[in-house]
């Protein structure tokens, strides 16, 4: 797997936890052991990122998707509700900036 070399700073954090956090609102994870999934993938990732700890592959790439579909919400490239445009908008710019540096993830798992 790749590895990204990228120093995250407060705000990417911010923007990095709302893209986890509205993951499991998507209307795309439909079967409760897919929500599930997603809900501990979001916990197990946003933690390490607030205690600055190493993510594993799978939450890598699992943050690499949460920027994605993040990124392709704020331009409604994908289905998202109103709540989640709307909890993702302050991060905007953030989102931009993170998603290049991200994206090469998605790339080799894709």
């Amino acid at each position: 797997m790749k590895k990204i070399n990228f120093n995250l700073n407060d705000d990417d954090i911010k923007a990095i936890s709302c893209a986890l956090e509205v993951m499991i609102s998507y209307p795309f994870y439909e079967s409760e052991s897919e929500r599930d999934a997603v809900y501990m993938l979001s916990v197990s990732s946003g933690k390490k990122l607030i205690f600055h700890e190493q993510l594993n592959n799978r939450e890598s790439s699992f943050v690499a998707l949460a920027i994605d579909n993040a990124f392709k919400a704020l331009r409604n490239e994908i289905s998202a509700t109103d709540d989640i445009v709307s909890a993702l908008r302050p991060y905007f710019f953030t989102i931009n900036k993170l998603h290049p540096v991200f994206s090469p993830l998605l790339e080799e798992n894709g």
